[in-house]
């Protein structure tokens, strides 16, 4: 019973179910940055159910969203160690400067994507690659079939 036993604490998570029989995709949300689906042409649905952190309230359920996805689109799940990088000015990346990201680089392929969002990160926080980012930063990018 985790409610009981992380206090101050919580725990934020969030699973995604991705159907390629029905071309859907399931997402359930405990605090966490939601998922992206970024459609192939370009948009980004983010309008998944939110839940509270695990921990926060005790018996507390969780709801999902189902969404259909076409072959090309592309599942974009990270950590929030991408929204909350600082520059030296300590001001943080943002959802905003993701999704701007995404908007003039969804066409590219997944690895490409992730290295390039990367180097975006330690260009943007003045930041040398042999410099750890404060918080996680953690990215997996499905291209969908």
């Amino acid at each position: 019973d985790l409610s009981n036993n992380i206090k101050e604490n919580y725990i934020t998570a969030a699973y995604a179910l991705i159907d390629t029989k029905n071309k859907t995709v399931t997402v359930s949300s405990a605090g966490h940055w939601s998922p992206l689906l970024i459609k192939k042409h370009g948009s980004i649905f983010n309008n998944w159910v939110k839940g509270f952190p695990i921990g926060w309230i005790e018996d507390g359920t969780y709801e999902e969203t189902t969404t259909t996805y076409s072959t090309g689109d592309k599942f974009l799940l990270y950590t929030d160690g991408i929204i909350e990088a600082r520059n030296t000015d300590n001001k943080i990346f943002g959802f905003e400067r993701l999704t701007d990201y995404i908007n003039t680089n969804y066409l590219t392929n997944p690895q490409a994507f992730i290295n390039g969002l990367i180097n975006t990160l330690y260009t943007w926080g003045e930041m040398n690659q042999s410099e750890s980012f404060h918080d996680d930063v953690t990215i997996i990018l499905a291209e969908l079939s």
